[in-house]
């Protein structure tokens, strides 16, 4: 189990350009699974310095996965 759960973006710019041109696309992103929202995302406080390298190193972990298990399949 990757810990990952799917969630209905309400925007699409995150992925709009690749969309647009008829790509498949898809955002991973950080969830608090508390409030449902992403922490800091478009606020004041969305720096770099809000970012855990704890969450990045999952994210890779969790894209290297995915990208193995669709290879192998």
């Amino acid at each position: 189990d990757l810990g990952l759960m799917g969630k209905a973006v309400l925007t699409l710019d995150e992925v709009s350009l690749l969309r647009d041109r008829d790509l498949r696309a898809v955002a991973l992103m950080a969830y608090d699974r508390v409030t449902g929202l992403l922490p800091n995302w478009r606020q004041n406080s969305d720096t770099i310095h809000a970012i855990e390298p704890q969450t990045v190193e999952r994210a890779a972990q969790a894209l290297w996965t995915m990208t193995q298990l669709m290879d192998q399949s």
